[in-house]
């Protein structure tokens, strides 16, 4: 086993445990992977692969982290694990983000509710006054060609 061989099963395995590979390549390196165990290859054509991690390539991809424990996944790189400084910053970033969320809501909907209520005021006024925009409706006028 190379550590380019445990990079490239992590790396398949970040990506939902597929890698497709087309048209006339090197597969060699994968090929590797094939013989360990790790990957199993379906052929879709002609000239394409589709490897597919296995459990056995899986458990190795993630035989570095603690069982349980959260992993983030960097574009191009291999998952890096999470401390638990970091998952609690997180944790309470997430519910400030809550919090702020649910103020917000809060504010749009009683600045709704007053001014539904102003709103409501002013055309019961309008009604009772007997004004004649109140109580008829104006008829857009028909536009003539």
């Amino acid at each position: 086993m190379h550590d380019e061989d445990l990079k490239l099963i992590r790396q398949i395995v970040a990506s939902d445990g597929r890698k497709y590979t087309a048209g006339n390549i090197d597969r060699s390196k994968y090929d590797r992977l094939v013989d360990m165990g790790w990957l199993t290859p379906f052929k879709t054509n002609v000239s394409d692969v589709e490897y597919q991690a296995t459990d056995e390539g899986r458990a190795s991809a993630s035989s570095r982290w603690a069982e349980g424990e959260e992993v983030t996944r960097i574009p191009g790189g291999p998952p890096q694990p999470i401390s638990k400084a970091e998952r609690a910053a997180r944790k309470a970033l997430r519910e400030l983000d809550a919090e702020m969320a649910m103020t917000e809501h809060e504010i749009a909907q009683k600045a709704f509710s007053v001014n539904r209520e102003r709103l409501k005021a002013e055309r019961l006024a309008r009604e009772a006054a007997g004004t004649p925009s109140a109580t008829k409706k104006i008829k857009p006028s028909k536009k003539t060609k």
